[in-house]
């Protein structure tokens, strides 16, 4: 009982922190991107400040919840993706999927946005020419399915090195939330960089979400 309350107090320090770094390094590029788009492609930019509002309202208010709806999960996907998008000016080639068959699932918030960012953040390093991401997320039969790839620079790692500190945080998360409940699958070579996660949502539906862990 010990290890686990220790281990809640290390990953919701540890969440608390993921909030805080999204917060001013990807507000700070975003805004710049939306002052310069004002008079270059007013209609853009007011879409783009729309999407930076949404994310916002999800980090304030949703993102402290010990469970969000996928719906609400997936808009807050979304939006940040274009942003990358717009922030690395269409220079690295993505494919994006993101659906679910129903609004009655539940998930941990920000579960699966370390995975996400990382790619961004590591995609666009790969090649200053054929730079990608393909992000795959979709919600069916009570489970959720996330196949993630983007081009990568493979370097040698120490031994025993299991991921970033994104990566690692996620994994925890999920052990806590949902044992026996998921897998997650991380496969790199030297040009490409795949997570997939698994993850069964059939017992956390709109009307069950008590077994989650509460951060509060």
């Amino acid at each position: 009982m010990e290890n686990l309350e220790l281990d809640l107090s290390n990953v919701q320090l540890e969440l608390a922190f993921l909030k805080a770094q999204i917060n001013p390094h990807f507000l700070f590029n975003t805004i710049n991107n939306i002052i310069f788009l004002v008079s270059v492609d007013p209609p853009r930019a007011e879409k783009s400040l729309t999407q930076l509002s949404g994310i916002m309202n999800y980090l304030v208010y949703e993102s402290d919840k010990p469970v969000v709806s996928l719906e609400f999960e997936f808009a807050f996907l979304e939006s940040y993706i274009e942003l990358e998008k717009l922030r690395l000016s269409n220079k690295v080639r993505t494919v994006i999927y993101i659906e679910t068959d129903s609004n009655d699932y539940f998930v941990v918030p920000l579960i699966i946005f370390p995975l996400i960012e990382n790619a961004f953040k590591h995609g666009p390093m790969s090649s200053n020419k054929n730079a990608w991401v393909d992000i795959q997320v979709f919600a069916k039969d009570g489970g959720l399915n996330v196949n993630i790839s983007n081009g990568y620079k493979r370097v040698d790692k120490p031994v025993g090195y299991v991921g970033g500190i994104g990566v690692d945080n996620v994994r925890k998360r999920l052990e806590l939330n949902y044992p026996n409940q998921y897998n997650l699958e991380i496969n790199e070579t030297r040009e490409c960089y795949t997570v997939r996660l698994e993850l069964n949502l059939s017992s956390y539906t709109r009307n069950s979400t008590t077994k989650i862990v509460n951060y509060a």
